[in-house]
């Protein structure tokens, strides 16, 4: 029950993540350190297929969840700071614009025995459990250029 429980609850802080199998890593996404957090990924993060969380680190709202080639999905957000190509995609502007340190949770798909499809249908469902903060701007059509990330105002 108390599994259910923590499915259930949008907090957080109940999820267990460790115990779940996820890694986790924090990523300072400020330009000016780009190449030490990308060093980061690379020394830390498998170049293996797999779902991430992306949270910010100080207050653990969940800002995005994905899934694809771990390292190689980081690295291309990261890389997202540098180069404002927010015409391109909401995307690419959401983590332009958001220069701040970043708790990044994943697991390896590997480690749960799950292929593309199922890692998939697990980013669906993590999403629809957590709220991404992302995809409620997605929603609501208010991620486009020009736009002040408020992370206060959002809420998962």
């Amino acid at each position: 029950m108390e599994k259910i429980n923590a499915l259930i609850n949008k907090n957080l802080k109940y999820f267990d993540f460790p115990k779940l199998g996820f890694e986790e890593l924090t990523i300072d996404h400020d330009m000016n350190k780009f190449q030490s957090q990308k060093a980061k990924i690379e020394n830390n993060v498998p170049c293996e297929l797999g779902m991430y969380i992306y949270t910010n680190a100080s207050d653990n709202k969940v800002l995005y969840v994905g899934e694809g080639n771990l390292q190689k999905r980081l690295i291309r957000h990261l890389q997202k700071i540098r180069i404002n190509h927010s015409q391109e995609s909401s995307r690419y502007y959401f983590f332009f614009a958001l220069q701040i340190k970043m708790r990044v949770l994943f697991i390896k798909a590997s480690k749960i025995g799950f292929d593309k499809k199922r890692l998939q249908n697990l980013e669906c469902a993590y999403k629809l459990l957590l709220n991404p903060i992302y995809d409620q701007m997605v929603m609501k059509n208010e991620l486009y250029q020009g736009i002040k990330l408020d992370l206060d105002k959002w809420d998962n």
